[in-house]
């Protein structure tokens, strides 16, 4: 823009310049006004011109710089100093890329059309252009530091909580590339300095898998913070499982950890019984200076802070007593964030009968929110924390389905500006759990639709809790935004003699039917199970891999990965569970 100003009921501007003289004009239009047409599914139509721009539609043109600042100028350089500058504010933008979704590459079908050659060719060259930043900054085909996966090597550190004694961490590394691909692995301290291996992981065959304790791969996994892996030629997916050896607590991350300037934990506790551990890390050579975390209650009230520095591949990690350095109590709160540059991180939640895990989220603007699974039972249930991060209320309705799309239940609730809204998915659906027998439950998926305001996304992340046999189990996933075409699980476990089981998840949330393809492999990368389904418009489908929607009874594997493919985007979470429930986790898959 040209000559743009900030106000603070909007954001108008002197509009875009014709260009140079000499510059054609004849496509350009008088100043643009908003034309707002109700019966269009598009409810605002943008035209050329070159004049004023009325962004916020309120009839004037405003040319004031920001006055919302106590009445001054307010300062945009100033928003990270502490205590905050009065006049500083933050401009915001949307981060497009997660909105951006291609199809995986295939060579031309003359049968298949020219839109789908149309579509590959772009994808192919997205490809050479994305990589080409990467090759320059690595010396050759490798990964971007966003792509290197971070996991930790161990919970048990001096002066952390007891409730992590005896864990363990495990490790999957899988190779989704149709080529091997050389791994290396890097065990890293906390000031991002390398600490000894035990052993190299080399060459992943094409599909290939290789998964180990954090325990087999670092000479110390307590003088280690993390490993880092990353694949030569890109790309690797990782994930990780956190648990104790007697398998009465386990969960895990599966979903890429979110790289961002601004990130939140929206599920924390510390008390007597439970304890949250943090862990943020550098993916970047860039040193991170002045990271601040900030700790509120639910209620948005201000509780700890404390001001950290991450070294350059470094991390930070540590209970809630040990990061803000004090003996802290609270039920129920949420972390935030603030970075100079990018990080990435997760949090696990630990009592005595369970863990649950959950990467720290990112912000981006969204009307609407999606859990692919809820249960309702006797002695189990589901409960949802909505995290408002914006300055302003949110009004959100919530709607539960069954699996073939018909609604069973809805509820309509206010999200407070910095405030964590709590609630029993039971209780907004109005199912009355002492109703049902010792083994029915109510299954389904929900949505969250927000609204703020004509020209404001709402700022708003979600989680979803799953607890079970009255909390002898606990695994809480994020919300989801939007879906995908192509969703890797990096770990498989189902096998009737180990009496464990992996479930599958998959809801279409679009208006026409989707056709679905899983495939799994062994840890050698050979393909040990293909189906194709067809899921019908906002319809899900839920089953053990070695259920007769997927691959049959006859199916078992343990170690190796499967991945969800579809023609339309679709959202998938797979479920690793004991036979007798003596835990169960909930994984969330990645691109």
């Amino acid at each position: 823009f040209r000559h743009s100003h900030f106000h603070a009921g909007g954001l108008d501007g002197a509009g875009y310049g014709r260009g140079p003289p000499g510059f054609p004009e004849d496509h350009c239009e008088p100043e643009l006004t908003c034309d707002y047409l109700p019966d269009s599914r598009c409810p605002f139509r943008l035209v050329f011109q070159n004049g004023p721009v009325d962004w916020d539609c309120n009839g004037t043109i405003d040319t004031r710089v920001v006055g919302s600042c106590w009445g001054r100028p307010c300062d945009i350089n100033q928003i990270t100093t502490r205590p905050p500058s009065p006049n500083a504010t933050k401009l915001e933008g949307h981060d497009d890329w997660p909105a951006l979704h291609y199809r995986p590459y295939q060579p031309y079908n003359p049968a298949s059309g020219s839109s789908e050659a149309t579509r590959n060719l772009a994808q192919s060259n997205i490809d050479e252009e994305l990589s080409f930043d990467i090759d320059l900054e690595l010396g050759g085909p490798g990964t971007s530091p966003m792509n290197r996966v971070i996991v930790p090597t161990s919970l048990e550190r001096p002066g952390s909580h007891q409730l992590f004694d005896a864990s363990f961490v495990g490790i999957a590394l899988a190779n989704p590339n149709e080529h091997a691909s050389e791994i290396r692995v890097q065990a890293l301290t906390a000031g991002g300095l390398q600490a000894p291996l035990k052993m190299e992981l080399g060459k992943i065959p094409a599909h290939g898998q290789k998964a180990n304790l954090s325990s087999e791969l670092t000479e110390s996994p307590g003088e280690a913070s993390c490993l880092m892996a990353e694949g030569i030629p890109p790309e690797v997916k990782g994930f990780f499982l956190v648990g104790n050896f007697d398998l009465k607590r386990l969960d895990g991350v599966g979903g890429s950890l979110s790289a961002s300037d601004e990130l939140y934990f929206p599920v924390v506790r510390q008390n007597a019984s439970s304890a949250t551990y943090v862990f943020l890390s550098s993916p970047t050579t860039e040193a991170k200076e002045g990271v601040w975390l900030r700790l509120f209650d639910e209620n948005g009230v201000f509780r700890a802070e404390k001001e950290v520095q991450i070294a350059h591949q470094g991390t930070l990690e540590g209970t809630l007593d040990q990061i803000f350095g004090t003996p802290l109590q609270l039920e129920e709160g949420y972390i935030e964030v603030i970075a100079p540059t990018l990080l990435r991180g997760f949090e696990l939640l630990a009592d005595a009968e369970a863990f649950h895990a959950l990467p720290a989220q990112s912000v981006q603007g969204t009307q609407r929110l999606f859990a692919p699974h809820f249960l309702v039972a006797r002695n189990s249930g589901s409960t949802l924390r909505l995290l408002n991060s914006g300055d302003r209320d949110v009004t959100a309705v919530l709607k539960g389905y069954t699996d073939d799309g018909a609604v069973m239940g809805t509820a309509e609730v206010t999200l407070y500006a910095r405030k964590l809204y709590r609630g029993s998915i039971a209780e907004l659906l109005e199912i009355d759990p002492s109703e049902l027998g010792e083994t029915e439950n109510v299954t389904g998926y929900l949505t969250v639709e927000m609204s703020v305001g004509t020209h404001h996304l709402p700022k708003v992340i979600g989680a979803l809790t799953f607890h079970g046999d009255n909390g002898k189990w606990v695994s809480t996933l994020p919300l989801l935004t939007h879906g995908r075409f192509r969703t890797h699980f990096l770990h498989v476990a189902q096998s009737v003699g180990s009496r464990m089981f992996t479930g599958l998840a998959i809801l279409n949330p679009g208006g026409v039917e989707a056709t679905v393809r899983v495939h799994v492999y062994d840890e050698e990368g050979n393909r040990s199970g293909a189906k194709e389904l067809k899921i019908a418009a906002g319809s899900r489908l839920v089953d053990l891999l070695a259920g007769p929607q997927f691959f049959g009874s006859s199916f078992e594997q343990v170690k190796g990965h499967f991945k969800v493919e579809s023609d339309l985007p679709v959202m998938a979470f797979a479920l690793f569970g004991h036979s007798d429930l003596r835990f169960m986790s909930a994984i969330e898959g990645q691109d």
